[in-house]
């Protein structure tokens, strides 16, 4: 072989290394540069993946808040609707109304209210027992007649 390689030709490393095409310092070179490449595209890919999911993030606020802009316009213009419309069909339908109308949280308060108002009045002092026994069920003769069915 040319050069002195050992007798017989050489390797292509040898001959590479014999004729200075790449030592092993410029390989290692090569690779780091590859890898800090590599490293920043992926630095890059994730940095712009990020962004995008950021972006559909606020896309997707956008539109929920869009939505909902949108649903409260229809509500009240439903309700300007049904205060426009005529009342033609019966009360008790329109009570029915206004009770389904009420929340359940004013429903709560007023059932509050009320039973603030019985217990000021007093009422819960009276004898339950007394009151039941007054109660004749019908059987107004008899002053005992609630006990019906107990003997006496």
């Amino acid at each position: 072989s040319r050069g002195g390689g050992g007798g017989g030709g050489g390797t292509l490393g040898d001959a590479q290394r014999e004729w200075g095409g790449h030592k092993q310092g410029e390989t290692l070179k090569n690779k780091t540069i590859e890898k800090k490449r590599s490293h920043e595209m992926c630095r890059l890919i994730i940095q712009h993946r990020a962004r995008a999911a950021e972006k559909e993030e606020n896309d997707d606020f956008l539109t929920s808040a869009a939505r909902f802009m949108v649903e409260d316009i229809d509500r009240e213009a439903a309700r300007a609707a049904a205060k426009i419309r005529p009342r033609t069909y019966d009360a008790k339908q329109r009570r029915r109304d206004r009770r389904c109308e009420i929340s359940q949280a004013q429903r709560q308060q007023q059932r509050q209210a009320a039973s603030q108002k019985r217990l000021v009045k007093g009422r819960k002092s009276f004898c339950v027992q007394r009151r039941r026994r007054n109660a004749h069920h019908g059987y107004a003769r008899e002053r005992n007649a609630g006990n019906r069915g107990r003997g006496k």
